[in-house]
């Protein structure tokens, strides 16, 4: 994913939990033991989450996402999409299961509402490398407690922390954006102000400037998540551990250098 999708349809934001409420780990926990308990998009494994000690229950992390292609890959419109639920009910035909993080990057006008991250000026990274820099402190700093001797695991936190500050600076946003010297940067304002502009007006400011901008995840949106992750897919290997420290970390440490470097030579 290179940039992310700011607009959202109807469909999608009738499949939230926060819409469905106790509906929604019953329809979920089942379409993700039919994809495997994987995303469908990223193949990102997301295991079961027992609820109690013993109990059968399980919910998931997954997010229910209608599809917005048929089988063709021809688009749908979301009246066709609100249809198809309709009258199929939630089946593999009419939603996908996606990882939380690539959810919201795909309807950051739902994330932002529900304050499940915000916007930053981070040109030099894809969406998708921005979501894995995300998860890959995340791990590491679901694992501080066991592995926090490691400097760059016990810094994880904090280099989550410096890079929304930097890169979601208001100040920043306001120049990149093209807005007003005097305006106050407000991102769920200012996608409500896009949506509402002529097709081809939206369009020329989006590929001007907009498309420049990315979803950061909000940590304390996401910090549940945390441990799972690190107790899951990212375990730290045992005879690592004392030597190069989270494997994952070692491998983007260098796109956390190069964002915040560009920002300060922004």
């Amino acid at each position: 994913m290179k940039t992310p999708q700011l607009f959202s349809s109807k469909p999608a934001r009738d499949l939230l939990p926060e819409v469905l409420g106790r509906k929604y780990q019953r329809a979920a926990i089942a379409l993700a033991a039919k994809a495997g308990h994987r995303c469908e998009v990223t193949g990102y494994p997301y295991p079961p989450i027992r609820v109690q000690q013993g109990d059968a229950a399980a919910t998931t992390p997954l997010m229910i996402e209608p599809l917005d292609r048929n089988e063709h890959g021809q688009p749908l419109s979301p009246k066709v999409m609100e249809a198809r639920i309709r009258q199929q009910g939630l089946s593999r035909k009419t939603v996908r299961m996606v990882c939380p993080l690539v959810y919201w990057s795909r309807h950051v006008d739902l994330a932002i509402e529900f304050r499940r991250g915000t916007l930053v000026f981070a040109p030099w990274l894809s969406q998708g490398e921005l979501i894995t820099v995300f998860r890959t402190l995340a791990t590491a700093a679901g694992q501080a407690d066991s592995y926090g001797h490691i400097p760059t695991i016990g810094k994880a936190m904090e280099a989550m922390n410096e890079l929304e500050l930097h890169l979601g600076n208001h100040g920043l946003l306001t120049e990149v954006m093209a807005l007003p010297e005097d305006s106050e940067w407000n991102p769920r304002l200012w996608i409500d102000t896009l949506q509402k502009l002529p097709a081809r007006e939206r369009r020329l400011y989006y590929d001007r400037f907009a498309r420049h901008i990315r979803f950061w995840p909000s940590t304390t949106a996401f910090q549940p998540l945390f441990g799972y992750w690190a107790t899951t897919a990212h375990q730290v290997p045992s005879e690592q551990a004392d030597s190069v420290g989270n494997p994952w970390i070692s491998r983007f440490s260098p796109l956390l250098e190069r964002a915040l470097a560009n920002h300060n030579g922004h």
